[in-house]
Order: structure tokens, then sequence, then C-alpha cells
């Protein structure tokens, strides 16, 4: 940020020409806010504008954010952070501290820490979301990599033109915004199925971007940057580059990916290739902020962004055009968990998978609709965005067909439901920790601790009995008949296996306990088989 600019941003009274809004909003894609560790409460930077504190959908949603951070924070234990979080307040400004120049700010003053994140920074994000969506889209190889660059290149070329032709006739330059539907028709069936993966993957920059946003202002906190102020200009683009990282470090240790954030970088970016093609952009030497460039390369100097989440499941959303443009979910059991049951999500029927791993390839195996079997090859399931290979084969075993698709693999803890209303991501954690669950219930129901042992290793040994008929099914499609009668065998078996070791009145307490808890975040089994709700449920209750 030059001097010049600078001075027009302290001047806030000052109603700005189209040029200078300009001319500020540059400034602010290239270097943010200088007043980002103003030492100030937020009645402050407003004076008399207590009513410009926004209570709409964007203020509940940065709320909704920093709930989560808390929640995330106590379950993996770190106090410190979790201290931080509760001592830290959001507000939401509907009106910029410096006109034309949306950003985000950390406060400190006698009324406690604040992060403000204003409203326009918000509709900004989302502006940019779309653009980093196709930055994002290159991760799927060179054939996306080309569709990116050059869809980006005619973007920048109209944009350039547009800009221009309006400085020409002295008209108010046109805001920076990308578009998928100015390019290409929603309405055309060509492009239907990059249309579901795009909108997924620009909401997941979005929430990414946002959670990063959150976390590097309240870095700003952690690091003491809001306490003492820096005056040169290069310690405060160092300080910049200390929140981001500390920002990254706990995203990840949250349970957050930064496949969002990354494509988020890359968008700005890419912004101020475009804008410096029209002279705007200006000399990092002068700005209190890095560029985006500096700071994208800061990033993948330190983390690996295609990493996907460290988490208990992997979610996967596939878009997939059978019968028609759909978004399917697959959650599969991390390798480490010693599950393999694979629910397979689309328009809110339940489909049950079994999982297969090999290395960092999962292969998930189901029936298909029309009576044969699915197969879906995860091949490398630790990547933000894998890709997946669907095998479908007929009723005689005999492969049909074989698609490429890509995926996006979604956070735990940025997803809301699977296509299923009223499945909540806590609900999905539960799930994953069943054998935890079973503890606390067996314990409810006066099980010993030796009695409780007896149990895991039943289990663990029905699951094994299942995972061993289950995937013979769905590999050589057997007899229904003949699977779900030894489904019920083996359900039998190890009901009289618990009643045996905890005893008949134990065990109905048990079951009483833990079948209530199981159902009330269990999905409806619309459309699933007897068997697949059987085997959902692990036969716990009844």
């Amino acid at each position: 940020m030059n001097r010049a600019c600078e001075r027009q941003l302290l001047s806030r009274s000052a109603r700005p020409t189209s040029r200078l809004t300009t001319t500020l909003i540059v400034c602010c894609l290239v270097a943010g806010c200088w007043l980002e560790e103003a030492a100030a409460t937020p009645e402050n930077p407003l004076p008399g504008q207590s009513s410009a504190f926004s209570v709409g959908i964007d203020y509940r949603f940065v709320a909704e954010v920093l709930t989560q951070l808390r929640a995330n924070s106590r379950e993996k234990g770190d106090v410190k952070l979790t201290r931080l979080l509760q001592r830290v307040r959001i507000a939401v400004p509907r009106k910029s501290l410096v006109e034309g120049s949306p950003n985000a700010y950390a406060l400190s003053g006698t009324r406690g820490d604040w992060v403000l994140i204003e409203e326009s920074w918000i509709r900004e994000v989302a502006g940019l979301s779309e653009l980093g969506a196709l930055s994002a889209s290159s991760a799927y190889g060179s054939n996306y990599d080309s569709f990116a660059k050059e869809t980006y290149y005619k973007f920048c070329q109209r944009y350039q033109a547009t800009y221009r032709e309006a400085e020409r006739k002295g008209q108010r330059p046109p805001v920076y915004g990308f578009r998928f539907q100015d390019f290409f028709r929603r309405s055309d069936s060509k492009w239907a199925l990059e249309f579901v993966l795009f909108d997924k993957l620009a909401g997941v920059v979005s929430a990414n971007a946002i959670v990063w946003t959150v976390l590097h202002e309240v870095g700003h906190h952690a690091l003491k940057h809001t306490i003492t102020m820096a005056h040169d200009k290069q310690t405060q683009r160092q300080r910049e580059l200390q929140a981001d990282k500390w920002a990254f470090a706990r995203m990840k240790a949250l349970g957050y990916s930064l496949f969002g954030v990354g494509n988020y970088f890359g968008a700005r970016r890419a912004t101020d290739h475009c804008l410096g093609g029209l002279g705007l952009v200006g000399d990092e030497e002068d700005s209190t902020h890095p560029t985006w460039w500096n700071r994208e390369f800061s990033l993948n100097g330190h983390f690996d962004v295609f990493a996907a989440a460290d988490q208990d499941l992997r979610v996967i959303q596939i878009p997939m055009g059978i019968p028609e443009p759909v978004l399917a979910t697959v959650v599969i059991p991390d390798s480490s968990s010693q599950q393999f049951e694979a629910p397979i999500v689309q328009r809110g029927r339940v489909t049950l998978g079994f999982t297969e791993w090999d290395g960092k390839t999962a292969r998930v195996y189901a029936r298909e609709a029309a009576g044969g079997r699915l197969e879906l090859i995860v091949k490398d399931a630790m990547r933000a965005a894998p890709i997946i290979e669907q095998r479908v084969y007929d009723q005689n075993n005999r492969l049909v067909r074989s698609l490429m698709l890509p995926g996006v693999q979604v956070d735990m803890v940025t997803l809301d439901f699977l296509e299923i209303n009223g499945l909540k991501f806590s609900d999905l954690r539960k799930r994953a920790k069943g054998k935890s669950l079973m503890v606390v219930h067996l314990r409810r129901g006066g099980a010993s601790e030796s009695a409780i042992h007896q149990a895991l290793a039943a289990a663990d040994q029905y699951d094994q009995d299942i995972r061993h008929f289950g995937l013979g099914y769905v590999k050589g499609n057997i007899s229904y008949v003949t699977f779900a009668e030894q489904i019920q065998k083996k359900a039998n078996m190890y009901e009289q296996r618990l009643i045996k070791i905890l005893g008949e009145n134990r065990y109905r307490a048990y079951v009483e306990s833990y079948g209530n808890e199981v159902k009330a975040f269990m999905p409806p089994m619309t459309g699933a088989d007897i068997w697949e709700e059987r085997v959902l449920k692990e036969n716990f209750g009844k």
C-alpha cells in the first residue's frame, strides 16, 4: 500500500470519486487494511454507529463458526485455545470502517478482545469463492487445469476490456467478480455435472475462508499483536504471516482441511494478476500486508493444501449423472477405526456399502438399484479432492461401465447434513465412536470392567464375521435370501454371547439405553432393505 493510498484510508469522512473508490478496493485486495492491529473497541472505529452491527444471517453464520471452533477445541482438549476463544467476541458491522475497503480486524481494549468481520468482507469472500472453485478444479488433473486456465484467461480479458471502456467513458469501474453462469449456461446439459461440482467446491472455499478469517484475527490476539503497535511495515507484514501460520495450524488441529483456504488464496492471487494488467497493483514494500502470492507461498511451504482433514470418517461427495445430475455422499470409516460400513446417500435414500482399505485406497462395495452391484474405488482417500472410479456390474456380475469421477472430501466440522434432514456432523461423530458409546452404556447398565472388555471383544468378532460375509455378498452377488439368513444367524449368536457375558438383566438395560440414543441420531431408512437396517444399527436394540 503506498502512502497516498494510506492517507486516503485515514480520511474516513471523505467521499471518494469512482477512481478513488477503485484505488481503495485495489489497495485492500493487495494489502488488506492497516487498522488490523488497532487498539480499540468496536464502538471507537464506528462512533455513533452502534446500529451498524448486523444481527442478520451473516452475523449468525460467523457466530456459528465461533461456536463450532469453541466446541472443537474443547473436544480436542486444547485448554489454552478454548479459553482464548471463549474470551473473544465477534461483531459484524454492516458498514465498512473504511469506505470501499471491506476487511476484518482484531481489536483489544477495556471492553475485551474483539474480532470484527465486516459484512462486505463476507460478501467479498462469497464473490471470490467461484473463482476459488475454478482454481480448485485444477486438482483433478491436466484437463481440468487447462479448462480452468482458459476460462480464467477469457474472464480476465473481458474484465480488463470492460474496465478500460468504463474508464474511457468516465463511468464507475466494474466490480471484480467471476461467475460460472456468465460463461456456461446452467440449462446446458453438457455442463450439468460441472455445475454440481463447482457449486460444491465454491461452498468449500467460502466456508473455509471464513473459518480462516476468524482464526487469523484470533491469532493476532493469541500472538499479542493487538497489545503493541508495529510502526514499520516490514514488521506488520511479518505479523500477518505469523497470524496466517497460527490460523493454518489451528485449522488442521481442529479438523479442517486447508484445501478451500489454499484455493481462496489462489483466487486472490489471480485477482491481483488480472488487476496488475491494468497497472492497479502496488509494491509490497509500501504495504502493511504481504501480497496474496506470498501468503499462498507461505501456506504451501508449511502445509499440504491437498490433504484432507484428519477425522474418523471420510465424507466424500461425488457428482453423478445417472439418472440425473445429483450429488451423492459416501461416508467411509477411517482405515484405523476397524469399522467397515459405508453408507451411500443419494436424494435421501440410504444404501449400505462395505469398505476395504489397501494403503490410501478405499474400495466401497454395495448393491446397485437394478439388482447388480456397485463398486467405488477412491484411489487416494487422504486427498481433499480425490478421483473416484465408479464400476457398475449387472445381475450376472458382469462389468457394465466404469467412470472416473471427481469428488470433494468434506470436513466433518463444516458438514451440516448428509442430504438427510436432522443428521448433524456431531451425530456422525457419535456414529464413528460406536465403541466408545458402547462402553458408556454398558457401564450405565451396571456391567463390570471385565464384562465390558469381553463385550468389546465380542463386538469386534461380530464386526469381522459380518465384514467377511458382507464382502462375500457384494463381491460375488450371492443369494439375497442366503445373505439375510446368515446375517440373522450371526446377530443371534452375538446377542446370546452378550447375554452370557452380561447377564439377562444387564443386557436388557444396556440395549434399552444404547438403542434409545442410536435411534435419536440415526437417519431414516427410507427405501433401505431390512438387512441394511440391521447392520447399520449394529444389532444394538431391536
